[in-house]
């Protein structure tokens, strides 16, 4: 009963709001909102105090941290977004209905005014400049950022997904982010890509003008390839760069994989139920055996790195004792998914992994990886959307098991990559993930200075 009277109370509180809303009422929440803002930049001390920052409003912040973290620190620009579940219960508000036009994303007509007078009280009042997603096809967010465009604030969309090696997954983000548009495509200002062909992908299909798509490469791998370059020595190989000082033992890192990755169209959740589309075999067969090494090989250290824990790792300690093995038990392996990825991939020997960016990573530092190919993989509704294949001739390929074994094995004697193959590893890295010259972040200030000079003109307007 009390859920009932809640819900019977919300819907009263929402329609209140809105019509108030059309009539340009909107302070109430316009202050309570803001009472919910996080200033990313609290710690940052401004090198000219009387300078005018440029201000980001961030969506969905935590699915892009990283790079917003990156961009605060930046001197002229300052990050703000809400403390969850703000983003939500605005939308809730002021957008409700949002399936009144036929695919289901954008605002029926008669919400529009609404939530647009209370972005731009809401945006006047917190000094907004922009705003910012990580995904095109994040629904919570489209909203947001399609009527601040309307408004003239700009929305800018960071897209991390980039990484659409193979036509099948080009297919996919083409009949995708079709849904989150309009008859002429993107409802924003700047789409940011992390490469060229997710950029030519977009123009191509019409979702998006030249003008508006951006090859800004990663700006997370600004900091790693600038120490990639500075490690490198005179023959263009990489100098090992390690966190401590003392000679170190041996380490190999597995780069753990979602047993869902890279399989759009065919599953939509990163791990899929048992007995679905998934790479299942793949999954338990190379985390099973990367442990049975490290029990045979306790003069190395093993690292299994996760992107976060929780039924991930239960995935791999599920594999792990598939494979007859206690991974508590194995004191030279570690199992975590709070270590820095790129300080390990520096302070490894060897590096193991499936269908992610992090195989250019750690191609471009100059290490040995080695990448199963067996199970599912040969399977031709996997095989084509196997991320990065076409790049297989440039890493050590393990076609079994205990290929995959033998090829750690015969790595940890010979970590010697030919100058040729580091060439080729730039060029992919470059083609695919970011640029060799450690300054992604140049070409994302360059496009907020000038989506931001856009939006002033066209509120003065």
């Amino acid at each position: 009963m009390f859920a009932r009277f809640r819900s019977r109370l919300s819907t009263i509180i929402g329609a209140l709001s809105r019509a108030l809303a059309r009539q340009n009422i909107v302070w109430p929440w316009d202050i309570i909102v803001s009472r919910h803002l996080i200033d990313m930049n609290a710690q940052k001390v401004k090198a000219n105090s009387n300078s005018k920052s440029l201000r980001i409003f961030a969506l969905s912040p935590n699915r892009f941290m990283a790079d917003l973290k990156i961009l605060a620190a930046q001197d002229g620009y300052e990050v703000i977004t809400l403390r969850v579940p703000w983003q939500g219960v605005v939308s809730s508000i002021f957008a409700d209905r949002r399936g009144q036009k036929s695919n289901g994303i954008l605002l029926a007509q008669r919400f529009e005014k609404p939530m647009q007078n209370f972005l731009r009280a809401f945006f006047i009042r917190n000094g907004v400049d922009i705003v910012l997603s990580a995904c095109v096809w994040y629904k919570q967010d489209v909203v947001w950022g399609s009527m601040a465009q309307k408004i003239g604030v700009p929305y800018i969309v960071l897209h991390r997904e980039s990484l659409k090696t193979q036509p099948e997954h080009q297919k996919w983000v083409t009949e995708t982010v079709r849904k989150f548009g309009d008859e002429n495509g993107f409802l924003g200002q700047n789409l940011i890509f992390h490469n060229q062909p997710m950029c030519e992908l977009m123009t191509d299909i019409g979702f998006a003008s030249t003008n508006q798509v951006v090859n800004g490469g990663c700006l997370r791998m600004d900091g790693f390839v600038n120490k990639v370059l500075a490690g490198r020595n005179s023959a263009g190989q990489s100098v090992a760069i390690d966190s401590v000082e003392e000679e170190k033992r041996p380490q190999v890192t597995l780069f753990s994989f979602a047993t869902g990755i890279g399989l759009n169209g065919l599953i939509s959740v990163p791990f899929p139920m048992e007995g679905e589309i998934g790479w299942f075999r793949l999954f338990d067969v190379m985390h099973g055996t990367f442990a049975r090494l490290a029990h045979e090989r306790p003069d190395v250290d093993f690292i299994i790195k996760p992107k976060w824990d929780s039924y991930w790792l239960d995935w791999i300690n599920k594999a792990i004792k598939a494979d007859g093995l206690d991974p508590d038990a194995i004191e030279n392996l570690t199992i975590t998914s709070t270590a820095n990825p790129h300080d390990l991939i520096l302070d490894s020997d060897v590096i193991c992994g499936f269908a992610s960016t992090v195989l250019l990573e750690a191609g471009i530092a100059g290490k040995p990886v080695v990448i199963p190919d067996f199970e599912e993989t040969l399977e031709p509704i996997y095989r084509e959307r196997v991320q990065l294949r076409q790049y297989n001739d440039l890493f050590d390929i393990a076609n079994s098991a205990e290929a995959f074994t033998d090829l750690i094995e015969q790595r940890l004697e010979n970590q010697t990559i030919a100058k040729e193959t580091l060439s080729q590893r730039d060029e992919a890295f470059t083609h695919w993930i970011s640029n060799m010259k450690g300054n992604a972040v140049d070409q994302y200030t360059k496009t907020f200075d000038t989506a931001a000079d856009w939006g002033a003109q066209k509120r003065l307007g």
